[in-house]
């Protein structure tokens, strides 16, 4: 792989990144067709349980009417008299009135075509002709299903036919609460009936229903049999499965009401016919795409690596120290490696002069370090200078001007002195050297106090930091009316901070150059500079103006943690 060109590494990239977009669109397509699947079960089983749920509010509906049956006064009545004796003509008449009663249920606005009471004697009374004659051995077989209900309702279906429904209920006696059986009511409801009132006229399509109780099924209107669905309903409601080659989408539920289990199927086939199709378009323009990318892809990294390669022959001339290269032709589209390209030549070109100009500049700098090696030399017979004179001063018995000259020499050697930091006793010793030097103009009109505490003499502080200021004061600071100057350096600790303070008691006038600047003039303006480079701008210098007259100029140092 190192050793191949660019051209094919990113004819490879390109070929491996098409063929892994592509994969991995064909796995986002089956993998949203999956949850879309999920989703449509899901509303599809919850659309069912809705169905189902509807079924049984209709089945609660055909017991309200049972209950109000069982619990009529009349067909009490009758049914007590009729369990008397069925042989005398009260009974017989008895059981004319409970055909009339029931006639009227029928007729009394209630969708509910056929119902029948049963006396003691297994004799059947209805209002009309029943949906299903009902046979003395079936008979019996209601009175097994409702007699552990004890009045409660149950609900059966027709073996004979499979299409109807019964609800039977145990007919007890009320009076006194005696709870005495008298017979048995039971309605017959047509399944259909049920089953299209509960899909509430809504088209079913292709979908069937199974209704199992007990393991046995009461309704069905699917076509295979056996039937090959499964018996419990599944834990998430529906399942997928597989009958005579076909996959049925099956939603299962098993309500508490009556018990019985609803299975709606539903052809795979009518759910996703659609979604077939469109992903079996999604994938064929996927391949389109894919080989197109691909002649597209081998095409575009031949535009890139063609000047890639002659980007490459230029550099390796420049290389050889060839600085004086082919510029080349401009082309079309000035795209990045046309920008690289004349990038290339810009630099070259520049490299040319830039050697050129370090030659030049190699000269002066070699003259800049002799100046400064004869600078050296200057300080040095300057001191021997000042040093010949203090002793002839001493020698002529001039005692203040050796001390003058000595004062000078120390001062002098201070501010040419190569440490960039001092003790805040070795500035004020500056100081001190320079007032007394000043002393030899002003005589008694120069008088400086200094009050600092001991304790912060080796603070270390920046080197000349405290002469220029007393030089401001000096010449600024000097009392109109008696000619004096008094200046007062002193110090204060608040919290981590040292403020030296310099005052002096002239007219207040400062340096006209300091005017609207806090931090004072050029000289001002420097230490100010200093202070905020080496502690940050929360230190530094503040020029003060005094209401009795003079000027404090403050300096905020950090102490030590």
């Amino acid at each position: 792989m190192k050793r191949f060109k660019i051209r094919y590494r990113l004819s490879l990239f390109i070929i491996i990144g098409v063929l892994s977009t592509t994969l991995l669109g064909i796995m986002f397509v089956y993998r949203t067709q999956g949850l879309y699947e999920e989703m449509i079960y899901q509303q599809t089983a919850e659309k069912y349980l809705l169905y189902s749920q509807r079924m049984e509010e209709k089945m609660k509906e055909v017991d309200q009417l049972s209950l109000l049956i069982m619990a009529d006064g009349e067909v009490q009545r009758a049914l007590a008299n009729i369990a008397q004796s069925h042989t005398t003509f009260n009974s017989y008449e008895y059981a004319k009135l409970l055909a009339r009663k029931l006639a009227a249920y029928e007729l009394s606005g209630h969708t509910v075509p056929s119902i029948f009471v049963s006396d003691q004697h297994q004799v059947i009374h209805s209002g009309g002709p029943l949906l299903e004659a009902v046979q003395p051995a079936q008979l019996k077989e209601y009175e097994g299903y409702a007699a552990p209900y004890k009045g409660a309702s149950v609900w059966t279906g027709s073996e004979e036919s499979g299409k109807l429904f019964v609800s039977l209920r145990e007919v007890r006696q009320i009076e006194q609460l005696s709870l005495k059986k008298l017979g048995m009511v039971g309605i017959q409801v047509p399944a259909e009936k049920i089953v299209h009132e509960s899909y509430n006229g809504m088209y079913r399509g292709s979908s069937a229903l199974i209704i199992q109780a007990q393991g046995q099924t009461v309704y069905s209107d699917f076509t295979y049999d056996p039937l090959p669905v499964p018996r419990q309903p599944s834990a998430k409601g529906y399942d997928v499965i597989t009958i005579e080659g076909e996959k049925y989408l099956v939603a299962s539920f098993t309500l508490s009401y009556t018990g019985w289990t609803f299975i709606h199927l539903l052809p795979y086939g009518v759910i996703f016919e659609r979604l077939r199709e469109i992903k079996i378009t999604l994938i064929l323009i996927y391949s389109a795409v894919c080989g197109l990318l691909l002649c597209l892809g081998w095409k575009f990294s031949g535009s890139i690596t063609k000047p890639l390669e002659g980007l490459t022959a230029k550099m390796a001339q420049v290389a050889k120290g060839n600085f004086i290269v082919e510029k080349t032709a401009k082309p079309d589209n000035h795209d990045e490696i046309w920008l690289l390209d004349r990038s290339l030549d810009r630099m070259t070109l520049r490299l040319n002069e830039l050697i050129n100009e370090n030659y030049v500049k190699q000269m002066k700098l070699k003259e800049a370090e002799y100046d400064m090696l004869k600078a050296k030399l200057n300080p040095h017979f300057l001191y021997n200078t000042l040093d010949s004179i203090n002793w002839l001063a001493r020698i002529n018995g001039q005692a203040a001007i050796s001390d003058m000259i000595k004062a000078l020499g120390d001062l002098l050697r201070a501010s040419i002195n190569s440490k960039e930091m001092n003790t805040l006793g070795e500035e004020l010793e500056i100081i001190r050297k320079y007032i007394a030097i000043q002393q030899f103009r002003f005589e008694d009109r120069l008088v400086c106090q200094i009050e600092i505490d001991d304790r912060w003499l080796e603070l270390s502080v920046p080197s000349m930091i405290l002469q220029p200021i007393v030089e401001n004061c000096i010449k600024y600071g000097v009392d109109a009316r008696t000619g004096i100057c008094r200046i007062h350096i002193g110090a204060e600790q608040r919290d981590q901070e040292l403020i030296v303070t310099i005052k002096d008691h002239g007219s207040g006038d400062t340096d006209p150059a300091a005017a609207g600047s806090p931090a004072g003039g050029f000289g001002l303006t420097s230490i100010n500079e200093r202070l905020w480079l080496l502690y940050g701008e929360a230190f530094g210098v503040t020029l003060l103006e005094d209401a009795d007259g003079g000027t404090t100029v403050q300096l905020t140092v950090p102490l030590p943690v």
